[in-house]
């Protein structure tokens, strides 16, 4: 329902809320001889800017919306400009794979100088842990979570969420190797047979290669192809053809690597499972 104030001569018009192109709802406000404020939200935050109506006419300001009643003004655009791009560019010790680094190296040379800090029933806790933590992850995004999503979602949407999911989940896996190899490595009197090492340092391996060179590679192609698909102009489908069999082999690759990973685990576990003794209850 719309209210109108006609003593005043700053009145301010309100709508009921529209929904911008990001699909979240959104005020408009029509302003009249005076600065005022808005509020959308964006991104999941709420956003707050302030506007100078132009020559006493109304603006409608709605953010991310192409059914504005109004131009935009000059400020209203370099707003926008800032609320959607980057606040910084991230510096190296920001990066993942180095925080991983740094932690790894900074756990593994506290376990291999100072062993006694974690009894080999403690170190042993924490590999099972870690080791669990793999197998699970692995096999319930590979064989369940990644086919029931690719069957039930529209391709796009599909693809953006495994873009968000991936980069976590061979991030997860590579810790989870590392714990694995660090604890059975520099455990206190431990001989790890030459074949366990092999297991572990192939999973290990394989896992870190998808994470930081293979998964970027196959999601800028399929944004690359999400963009062909999406212009609204000519589409290029030679282009889209090209990228399409591009990122059928990278991802094949990837499938490679990561049921490396998943073989070399298992090859451990099998070990594991006969240095295990079940006691009856």
């Amino acid at each position: 329902m719309n209210a109108s104030m006609h003593s005043s001569p700053h009145t301010v018009h309100r709508q009921a809320p529209s929904v911008a192109n990001f699909g979240v709802p959104q005020q408009r406000l029509h302003v009249r001889g005076r600065p005022t404020f808005c509020t959308c939200k964006a991104g999941g935050r709420w956003l707050e800017a302030a506007v100078q109506s132009t020559a006493g006419r109304p603006l409608c300001v709605q953010l991310g919306s192409a059914a504005s009643s109004a131009q935009p003004t000059e400020e209203l655009e370099v707003f926008k400009s800032g609320v959607q791009g980057a606040m910084l560019e991230p510096s190296v010790a920001n990066k993942n794979w180095v925080r991983l680094l740094a932690v790894s190296v900074a756990v593994l040379a506290a376990a291999r100088f100072s062993p006694a800090y974690l009894s080999s029933k403690a170190l042993g806790f924490v590999h099972l842990i870690a080791f669990g933590t793999f197998l699970g992850t692995n096999i319930w995004t590979t064989f369940v979570a990644g086919l029931t999503m690719f069957k039930n979602l529209p391709r796009q949407t599909f693809g953006k969420l495994q873009s968000k999911l991936f980069p976590k989940y061979f991030a997860l896996l590579s810790t989870a190797i590392a714990v694995c190899l660090g604890t059975i490595t520099f455990a206190p009197g431990a001989v790890l047979p030459r074949g366990q090492l092999i297991s572990l340092g192939v999973a290990l391996g394989t896992t870190v290669l998808n994470w930081l060179w293979v998964e970027p590679v196959n999601t800028k192609l399929m944004f690359d192809r999400y963009a062909l698909e999406n212009d609204k102009g000519s589409r290029d489908e030679a282009k889209i053809t090209q990228i399409k069999k591009d990122f059928g082999k990278w991802h094949g690759f990837s499938s490679v690597l990561n049921l490396a990973g998943l073989c070399g685990v298992l090859a451990h576990g099998w070990w594991l499972g006969s240095c295990l003794t079940l006691l009856p209850a």
